[in-house]
């Protein structure tokens, strides 16, 4: 991961999903991790939880945010980025997504939708 974050330009505005499949569904892989550490968080306050699993699981959903943006590098297609309203600013780690996660039933339709900003 360490080596794909090197090959990319610093963020500048938040990335969103979409601009070629590949691109929305590494996006839908770290909504789902991203739920999943939620729910272990949760867990966690009512139960031991390894606190390696935690970890793993953000590591593992910042990892596809990289990966995301790094296959939409390797294949030309530009990203898709949220306006921002401060420019010139640079993120310094990927942002925490705040969108509420989608059910698996949602999913096809999720890509489906992400096609159209190809």
């Amino acid at each position: 991961m360490d080596e794909a974050i090197a090959e990319l330009p610093p963020l500048r505005s938040f990335v969103l999903p979409g601009g070629s499949r590949l691109n929305a569904e590494l996006h839908i892989c770290r909504t789902v991790c991203r739920r999943a550490e939620r729910l272990a968080v949760s867990l966690s306050r009512r139960q031991e939880v390894d606190g390696d699993t935690l970890k793993y699981l953000n590591r593992l959903s910042d990892a596809f945010f990289v990966w995301s943006r790094w296959a939409s590098r390797i294949a030309g297609t530009p990203a898709l980025v949220a306006p921002s309203s401060r420019p010139g600013v640079v993120l310094s780690q990927p942002p925490i997504s705040t969108a509420p996660s989608i059910g698996c039933e949602r999913i096809s339709s999720s890509v489906s939708m992400a096609r159209k900003f190809r």
